[in-house]
């Protein structure tokens, strides 16, 4: 059975104006919706309108707001005269939203989808154009846009999970008001394509887009760490299962580098446990000058990290998945893993070209470190093909920056 589309409308909204009156009683209870709740309408009262051309480009979330920026700084440089105004639907998103002022003008929470919120908001910031990272499309504002003729363009897009369920003809009307759709993967696109009916493109994620231009732009004060005379090796997003494994492979190599542990949460716990590990300073008690392994105990700095390491081991493979294996991979430097990939999408075609190391156990962990790591040779030809990889699947952004100012010129809207 699936519902009707004007059924599915009606319930929708309903579920909206009921979780629209529970959020504030729900967040006494939740820090997150607590924030939210705190500081929605003040962000949203201070969204004005402006006469000139707008985008509206909504993320779920920090990390799709990452796939965003560089789309977003290619069209400030394309074109100064577009204002960007950015919602997100977490605390995390709008952080992060807030960190990039000067690149965009305005950001908000958006609002609970009701017809009533969506209206006012469509009133306030009168989009050209709407931009939308992965999945997070909410029916009502994209109903509101569809409606005025705004042009909405979803990037980097997932088949989501109603497509095949008693919701599916309601979220096909929804992908189908999209102008502009285009996928990662094959599996996305074929999929898109089957629930709307659309052309879907398959496009390489700006996400390495973003990789490619942060590298540019390294840390001076992380840099600074870089060690010609000692192999390098970063345990980056791990977990106590990687760090035991790794540091155990290690101690079976005599490996006589240096190694950098950067837990994916640094709580004090697990600092502790690498400590008794691992002979180690902590980053902050460190300097360029210290000798011997680090930890680091504090977020933000994994990234940087990488440009300095000749390896990584990337944590997460032996819990729910492992983490992004394009970051350390742009570097151009050899990468291993522990065996729970599936929902990595880039681990497979990296293991094909060479560039992927998958490890089950400490004896593959320990062979990685001998064959690999403390071989500048093999290094050096992996971290190639590594770098091959990432740079072959550059350049998305600038092609949706073409369509951005394309649908904004074509004046596609009724004002």
């Amino acid at each position: 059975m699936r519902l009707p589309v004007h059924v599915a409308d009606v319930l929708h909204t309903l579920g909206m104006h009921v979780l629209q009156r529970l959020l504030p009683v729900a967040g006494l209870f939740h820090a997150k919706l607590r924030r939210r709740t705190a500081s929605e309408r003040a962000l949203r009262d201070a969204v004005s309108i402006q006469q000139r051309p707008c985008v509206w480009a909504h993320a779920a979330s920090m990390g799709e707001l990452e796939q965003l920026v560089p789309v977003l700084e290619r069209l400030r440089h394309t074109r100064a005269d577009i204002r960007i105004v950015v919602t997100c639907t977490s605390p995390s998103g709008i952080d992060h939203a807030q960190r990039l002022r000067g690149l965009i003008d305005d950001a908000a929470y958006l609002s609970v989808d009701t017809p009533s919120n969506a209206r006012r908001w469509l009133d306030t910031i009168q989009p050209s154009v709407v931009l939308i990272d992965r999945y997070d499309l909410w029916r009502n504002h994209i109903l509101q846009a569809s409606r005025r003729g705004v042009p909405i363009v979803l990037i980097n897009a997932t088949a989501p999970s109603s497509a095949d369920g008693v919701l599916r003809a309601w979220t096909a009307d929804t992908y189908r008001r999209c102008t502009s759709i285009t996928a990662v993967t094959e599996t996305d696109a074929a999929a898109l394509t089957a629930l709307t009916g659309m052309h879907i493109e398959r496009m390489s994620d700006t996400r390495n887009d973003r990789l490619v231009d942060r590298m540019r732009l390294p840390d001076p004060a992380i840099t600074a760490y870089r060690r010609p005379d000692k192999t390098t090796l970063v345990i980056g997003s791990s977990w106590p299962d990687d760090e035991r494994l790794v540091i155990d492979a290690l101690n079976t190599t005599g490996f006589k580098g240096r190694c950098i542990v950067v837990p994916h949460e640094p709580t004090e716990e697990a600092l502790r446990a690498v400590e008794t590990r691992l002979t180690c300073t902590r980053w902050s008690r460190s300097t360029p000058a210290t000798e011997g392994h680090l930890v680091v105990d504090s977020v933000g700095h994994l990234l940087s990290i990488y440009a300095i390491a000749d390896a990584v081991w990337v944590g997460g493979g032996f819990g729910a998945g492992v983490h992004s294996l394009t970051e350390p991979s742009a570097y151009g430097i050899p990468v291993a893993c522990g065996p729970h990939v599936e929902r990595a999408r880039d681990a497979a075609p990296l293991a094909e070209a060479g560039a992927l190391t998958v490890c089950n156990d400490t004896r593959e962990a320990a062979t990685w470190l001998t064959t690999v790591v403390q071989n500048v040779e093999q290094r050096r030809r992996i971290g190639n093909a590594a770098r091959d990889y990432v740079q072959a699947r550059t350049g998305t952004s600038d092609i949706i920056v073409q369509r951005l100012t394309s649908l904004i010129d074509e004046g596609r809207i009724d004002g």
